[in-house]
């Protein structure tokens, strides 16, 4: 059960996942979420709720106490039992006010109790000041990182990008409600004639993603200039990167748990080869400017993160001059309307095609997205286009 969202709201919407036993009190509290601005997500059934979690990632989980089936505190630990759900912030939802009952939810790492007995009005306005300083909380931490770092201009996504002799890039990056997240884009240069462009996201909570996502850009450059440094020929392998990457990272504590979606391309800019490998990402989109079509160009490794034996396997190609290559983050693919359908590769390839003759394909992407859903996404949007000129 899920309310819509309003139709002229512009931004991405503040989300929250109610879990209740009453039907028609679950209804009256998400028509009142959402008049409040509160994307709403409810269920009356435990294990429903912890699909939806692991679908949404919302912000924050709200349950009643006393359920018939399963407590709030089951409930609970089925939540702290997993991995992706344990962090997210939860609140009990009760008319129970003894102390025992209290120190026990605390002792579940909960962030507050509402009562239940309130208005729809006041369990709202309680509801807005924890998301609210949830985003405080959020928003300090990443100045705090900022200071200790001594770098108050820190991005894994630059502003602006390299010029790539021979090729036109262009690329829109926006944060999942300006709060910076998992995905990344960095390039190094090699030599006179090659550039290393690496592409992805590392997946997890949205902000200690972000920070993850600063230690993987350094141990990739420590990675790539070990491997320069150690090659007489100067060539670098674009699949020995990403498993000496892998290396480190299975092998770093704080890396537990956390696993990275990451495309890595060679650019030569005097033959317009492209080298490229990749770990669990999504396909590159090759526009095939002669046919006017859409191929993909996929590879078969597993994320970074997971032990492999194999590696990663090396694909070269040919970028002819007027082709382009487009990579995207998946915050792209799970947007969805206000009829809950994904915008998905349909769209995509759709927009790419028509995008392609004006040489504005990013631009183009950005306002489909934009007007198909509203202006409201789920996560990080990440969208790079190369083109040979």
């Amino acid at each position: 059960m899920e309310m819509n969202a309003r139709k002229n709201d512009l931004k991405a919407l503040p989300t929250i996942l109610v879990i209740d036993d009453e039907p028609l009190f679950l209804g009256l509290l998400e028509q009142s979420f959402s008049l409040a601005g509160i994307r709403c997500m409810a269920t009356t059934e435990a294990a429903k709720a912890i699909e939806i979690a692991k679908e949404y990632s919302p912000d924050l989980i709200v349950s009643d106490y006393q359920m018939p089936n399963i407590d709030g505190f089951a409930f609970r630990n089925m939540l702290l039992s997993e991995n992706s759900l344990k962090d997210i912030p939860f609140a009990f939802l009760t008319n129970a006010n003894d102390d025992d009952t209290v120190i026990q939810g605390y002792e579940l790492k909960i962030t507050d109790y509402i009562s239940k007995s309130n208005s729809p009005k006041i369990i709202v306005a309680k509801v807005a000041h924890i998301l609210n300083e949830l985003l405080k909380k959020k928003s300090q931490l990443v100045d705090d990182f900022k200071k200790a770092t001594n770098n108050d201009s820190l991005e894994t996504v630059p502003n602006e990008l390299p010029p790539v002799k021979g090729f036109q890039l262009n690329h829109w990056h926006k944060p999942f409600r300006d709060i910076p997240g998992g995905d990344f884009i960095d390039f190094l240069r090699i030599d006179d004639e090659k550039v290393i462009i690496l592409f992805g996201d590392v997946m997890g909570k949205k902000l200690e993603a972000w920070l993850y996502t600063a230690i993987l850009i350094g141990y990739i450059r420590s990675s790539i200039r070990v491997i320069l440094k150690n090659s007489l020929e100067q060539k670098i392998s674009t699949s020995a990167v990403l498993a000496q990457i892998n290396d480190l990272i299975t092998t770093d504590e704080r890396f537990t748990d956390v696993l990275v979606n990451a495309s890595m391309l060679v650019l030569d800019e005097k033959t317009g080869i492209i080298e490229y490998s990749g770990g669990g990402d999504l396909p590159l989109l090759h526009y095939l400017a002669e046919k006017n079509q859409i191929v993909q160009i996929s590879s078969d490794g597993m994320p970074l993160g997971i032990p492999v034996k194999n590696g990663f396997n090396e694909i070269a190609f040919i970028l002819p001059p007027g082709d382009s290559i487009t990579l995207i983050t998946d915050g792209i693919l799970d947007s969805k309307n206000i009829d809950d359908a994904f915008y998905g590769y349909d769209n995509l390839d759709n927009v790419i095609i028509k995008s392609a003759a004006s040489n504005n394909i990013v631009d183009g992407i950005r306002a489909d997205l934009f007007q198909f859903a509203n202006g409201r996404f789920a996560d990080d949007i990440t969208v790079l286009s190369i083109k040979r000129i």
